[in-house]
């Protein structure tokens, strides 16, 4: 495909792709960006495989998601059998993103998830990605806050946010109710 560009801009549409470089340049709505990079987080647990049950609190400054996560996850990756994890206690995370823009929770489930637009860059199911150049956080912009694209891939869903920045933390439970409770007991003064 031909690209006319100027001193002033591109013009015209189209697309170029150098897959071993990374670059795409893309036309859309006026803005030329290079193609979006996946980041795994390490910070942030494996969601259960079965039924992490994520559920969403927002408020305008604030959004937290909670999520049963995997065992195995919790004590750092370490491959370790059923028998060292009989006992253990049930971990929910819960993850806190300031400032949100603007979020997605649904489809693609487990089954779908290769019909996203990010999985031929390697997107995975029950991993947390940060999506480099992303197009979704460079349309979102908001003044003053910084904005960063975060997904996350569930068993039936898929959670994606721009936000400022996150922080994560742990709390032993089986319900996912009491994480939520606990989200609400410590939810930030804005």
């Amino acid at each position: 495909m031909v690209v006319l560009a100027t001193e002033f801009g591109a013009l015209g549409i189209g697309f170029a792709f150098l897959k071993q470089t990374k670059l795409l340049v893309v036309f859309d709505y006026g803005i030329i960006s290079l193609m979006p990079t996946l980041k795994k987080l390490l910070d942030i647990p494996e969601p259960e495989m079965g039924a992490p049950q994520p559920f969403v609190l927002a408020s305008e400054y604030s959004l937290s998601i909670c999520y049963h996560q995997a065992k195995a996850s919790f004590y750092q990756g370490e491959i370790v059998t059923d028998d060292a994890i009989k006992g253990k206690p049930d971990l929910v995370s819960i993850l806190r993103f300031k400032y949100p823009q603007i979020f997605k929770f649904g489809n693609p489930n487990e089954d779908e998830q290769p019909l996203h637009p990010l999985a031929e860059i390697g997107l995975m199911d029950f991993y947390a990605f940060e999506v480099e150049e992303s197009n979704w956080a460079n349309r979102s912009l908001a003044g003053e806050y910084i904005n960063k694209h975060f997904i996350i891939l569930f068993h039936d869903s898929t959670f994606e946010i721009v936000a400022d920045s996150y922080s994560m933390r742990s709390i032993e439970t089986e319900f996912i109710l009491d994480a939520c409770q606990d989200v609400i007991d410590n939810w930030p003064d804005e």
